[in-house]
C-alpha cells in the first residue's frame, strides 16, 4: 500500500531549481566522456546475465549517444565459452581495460565453482579500488 506522501514524476516534469539536476528530462551534469561500464566474462558465464547488461546500455545509448562505452573483457582476454556453449571473445583483458566507472559480474553456474570463484573475487577485489561501482547480475 502505498503511503500519501508519495509521489511520482516523468522526467519531462522536472524542471530548474528542484534539486534533481534534471531539465525537460535531460541530466544537465553528465560529463561529455562516455560512462564506462565493463564486464568480466568467464567460462561458464550465464549468457543472458551477459548480454541482458550489454543490451540494456546499448538501449539508453540509443535514447543518448555516446553515454555509456561498454567492454566486454575475461581475465586473460582470450575468449571462452558461455554456459549454454556460445562462444564470446572479449574486447580486452580486465586489467586492459583502462579506467573503469562500472564492473559488471555477471552470473553463472561456473561461480560457484570455488577455483573459478576465488579467482574473480581476487580479481574484482584488485580492480573495484579503481571503480565507482562493481555489481553483480
Amino acid at each position: 500500500m502505498l503511503t500519501p506522501d508519495v509521489r511520482y514524476c516523468r522526467l519531462n516534469d522536472l524542471e530548474d531549481g528542484d534539486g534533481s539536476g534534471y531539465k525537460n528530462g535531460v541530466r544537465e551534469n553528465m560529463s561529455a566522456n562516455p560512462i564506462r561500464v565493463v564486464l568480466l566474462g568467464y567460462a561458464g558465464v550465464q549468457t543472458l546475465d551477459l548480454a541482458g547488461p550489454l543490451d540494456a546500455f546499448a538501449s539508453a545509448n540509443s535514447a543518448r549517444a555516446g553515454a555509456y562505452l561498454t567492454l566486454t573483457t575475461s581475465l586473460n582476454g582470450v575468449p571462452f565459452a558461455s554456459e549454454s556453449g556460445l562462444r564470446i571473445a572479449p574486447d580486452a583483458a580486465l586489467q586492459d581495460a583502462g579506467p573503469i566507472d562500472t564492473l559488471i559480474v555477471p552470473g553463472g553456474a561456473a561461480l560457484r565453482t570455488p577455483s573459478v570463484y576465488e579467482e574473480i573475487a581476487e580479481a574484482v577485489m584488485r580492480c573495484s579500488a579503481g571503480c565507482r561501482r562493481s555489481v553483480s547480475v
